[in-house]
């Protein structure tokens, strides 16, 4: 049971296509006859399956398998549920078509959530390396959580990047004034694209600063975010060289500058940008006006290296005959 659940929920099996093709149908299936058997031996008891941030399957091959394999779904015995968190998604309909499920929607600005998000600010805000930085901008610690509660409005994820971005200047001496930015009196972006758009900034400023030069973002940045931005899953440290025409080492420093952003998802030293609001800021011309990407060109990129590994469309791809393309 433990087995099944695991594959159910776990990311990193959703993304992958090795398992998408063992059916998640299938899986849930399986865990019919084990609650029926429970619900006759402990009618009290319950299995509460989780399946987090249903909308990121839209950058996962999983997509039409998991939507259409708790659409399908059997009845299920009463002491069985599935508790489903998505950002409202048009492909949602077709999950609350179901006639037995419930649409719970979650109050940002509730009084709970904001319990909760105090309590992670709290518990995540660095001890005794922050002190110093605060005191030099005249704040409290108490008051500078006020205000990041403020700024989130409920949003945990803005918080979230806010406190990954305090302890990451920390660590590098060299961002400490970027740490002591956010901290100040009017540091903290209004909202998540304004709080993303002051990252962007952020990074650009750093790699010009790092020896990559004035045209660092036309000419790695670009490039490396354009490509993890239209990606559909995660892509190997070859295929960003192969997409990207970044040299290996050159690719290794971005990828540690951007860590905050980008994500490493398993051994593979496969990579992806870390929340899809990321990927979708960066492609909106609106929300990203300074740094624009368009995901055209990108998509186009990816393509074109593929028919040229395989020999060119020209040539009616030799190559899809007798090599492997990783």
């Amino acid at each position: 049971l433990l087995g099944i659940l695991q594959c159910l929920v776990d990311q990193d099996a959703v993304a992958d296509r090795r398992h998408v093709h063992l059916g998640h149908l299938h899986r849930i299936r399986c865990l019919l006859d084990p609650a029926q058997l429970l619900y006759q031996t402990d009618p009290e008891a319950r299995i509460v399956v989780l399946v987090d941030a249903l909308d990121e399957l839209r950058y996962s091959p999983a997509e039409e398998d998991l939507l259409r394999a708790l659409c399908e779904m059997p009845d299920m015995p009463p002491n069985l549920r599935f508790v489903v968190t998505s950002r409202p998604e048009r492909f949602l309909d077709r999950l609350l078509g179901r006639f037995d499920a419930r649409e719970l929607p979650l109050a940002m600005r509730a009084d709970e959530n904001r319990r909760d998000l105090r309590a992670y600010a709290v518990s995540n805000l660095p001890n005794g390396r922050l002190d110093p930085v605060l005191a030099a901008e005249n704040r409290t610690r108490a008051g500078f959580v006020r205000d990041l509660l403020d700024r989130a409005d409920g949003n945990f994820l803005y918080l979230r990047s806010v406190l990954r971005a305090i302890e990451e200047g920390l660590a590098v001496p060299q961002k400490a004034r970027q740490v002591r930015a956010l901290v100040g009196e009017d540091g903290l972006p209004g909202d998540l694209d304004a709080l993303y758009d002051y990252f962007l900034a952020s990074i650009v400023d750093w790699v010009k600063r790092s020896g990559f030069g004035p045209a660092s973002w036309r000419q790695v940045l670009r490039p490396l975010l354009g490509t993890l931005a239209v990606a559909r899953e995660p892509l190997s440290e070859e295929q960003l060289v192969a997409f990207t025409d970044l040299d290996i080492e050159d690719l290794g420093d971005l990828l540690r500058e951007l860590r905050q952003f980008v994500e490493p998802v398993d051994a593979r030293r496969a990579y992806r940008i870390y929340h899809t609001s990321f990927a979708e800021y960066l492609l909106d011309a609106e929300s990203n006006a300074d740094y624009r990407i368009d995901g055209r060109k990108w998509h186009g990129r990816i393509a074109d290296s593929y028919l040229n590994a395989w020999g060119g469309l020209e040539s009616s791809l030799p190559g899809l005959q007798q090599a492997e393309v990783r």
